[in-house]
């Protein structure tokens, strides 16, 4: 049994190796697009997300790995598709000593036996679970009927088979596995028998309604991730933005005699100033998920309060977090280098991890004395 699962093990384990690559890049566009539809995030919807993205990297990874060389694929005898429905299961009957043809054969108990442990039979049983979770996601999450279930799982089969008797949508020369309508057939049956088993698990689950009311209950307060999820808005808006003026303004600047720091100071000063003074609170970010900045008291900003704000956000906060990351960086090239015996590690681990916890404890502090971070506290400004 070992031995049959070894196979899919080890895409399995790729695939978790690539999961946090892609979670990072699908982060700040999944929480911009939490914010904007229901103000907040609620936990279970992250875990639920999260998961579905790590079960179809497993899925797709189930298909398409291992990758063989160009050489080998090419080397290869081709590889026709099987269009005759069943091969499968009547190649694993006959292998197991049972014809239709002849009933008695039918009701052997060793030939079912035999059938039962071969790989064939397992091949099968391999397709039908592999998108069981997909209609579990379906029903669940993505609220979809049994038929658009029926049909979503065999669009995403039909992907798999594609993908597989293209060589990989013509990355290699041939197929090098083999695209059967027999794997449409077992993926479509698993996503079926996913949407309808999944009540037994969504009883101990939370409904996606009362996900929905969660997420509606937590925006209405701006939480710190979604001001980090908007200031990262705003100084990677920032950077294109100046990066372009830069490179329009640069002949000129020469020209002028005017240095490259005065567009700069100039063009921080018209996005985090100029711009939230003009719009009463507002810059790209905060429009984009959707709060303002204001006073204390709740209003408009004068332009000082916004220069405060934004300079202590951008140019004295950041400092910390590279004071964080910095030492994590060196700790990782630390623990997966060779030659260095564990008290070395351990005590070049307990220094680099010191002004990490510095940096958090202050964070913290500050957090826990003021209820906003310092920005917000030496500018007296909050988010409404």
């Amino acid at each position: 049994m070992i031995d049959k699962l070894m196979p899919y093990l080890e895409p399995v384990r790729i695939a978790v190796l690539v999961f946090p690559l892609i979670a990072a890049f699908f982060t700040i566009p999944f929480l911009i697009q939490n914010y904007r539809k229901y103000g907040g995030i609620a936990m279970m919807r992250v875990l639920v997300v999260y998961s579905f993205i790590l079960y179809s990297l497993c899925a797709f990874f189930l298909t398409i790995l291992p990758l063989p060389s160009r050489e080998a694929v090419a080397a290869m005898a081709p590889k026709p598709i099987g269009w005759i429905p069943f091969t499968d299961l009547n190649t694993g009957l006959v292998k197991s000593g049972m014809d239709i043809a002849v009933p008695a054969t039918l009701f052997s108990g060793g030939c079912w036996k035999a059938f039962f442990t071969s790989n064939d039979f397992f091949q099968i049983i391999a397709n039908i679970i592999m998108q069981m979770p997909l209609g579990f996601y379906l029903r669940y999450y993505f609220r979809c009927s049994w038929k658009r279930t029926a049909c979503i799982g065999f669009l995403v089969s039909l992907f798999y088979e594609t993908t597989q008797f293209t060589g990989l949508w013509f990355l290699y020369p041939q197929a090098y596995r083999y695209a059967t309508v027999d794997d449409l057939i077992c993926n479509t049956l698993g996503c079926l028998l996913g949407f309808w088993l999944s009540p037994i698990l969504t009883r101990f689950l939370p409904s996606r309604e009362e996900i929905d009311r969660i997420s509606y209950a937590k925006g209405q307060q701006v939480t710190p991730l979604r001001q980090a999820v908007a200031a990262c808005a705003d100084g990677a808006l920032y950077l294109i933005l100046t990066a372009t003026l830069l490179r329009v303004v640069s002949p000129f600047s020469r020209q002028l005699d005017v240095p490259l720091r005065v567009w700069l100071i100039s063009s921080f000063m018209v996005y985090f100033v100029l711009l939230p003074w003009l719009t009463k609170g507002y810059t790209p970010g905060c429009l984009l998920l959707k709060f303002r900045i204001t006073n204390d008291d709740g209003t408009p900003p004068n332009p000082w309060r916004l220069f405060l704000r934004h300079s202590i956000l951008f140019l004295v906060e950041p400092i910390f977090f590279y004071m964080a990351v910095l030492p994590l960086s060196v700790l990782l090239l630390i623990l997966i280098s060779v030659g260095l015996s564990w008290k070395i590690r351990l005590a070049f681990a307990g220094c680099c991890l010191l002004p990490v916890l510095l940096c958090l404890g202050f964070l913290l502090r500050c957090w826990n004395r003021w209820g906003v971070f310092p920005h917000s506290h030496y500018s007296r400004t909050k988010t409404k």
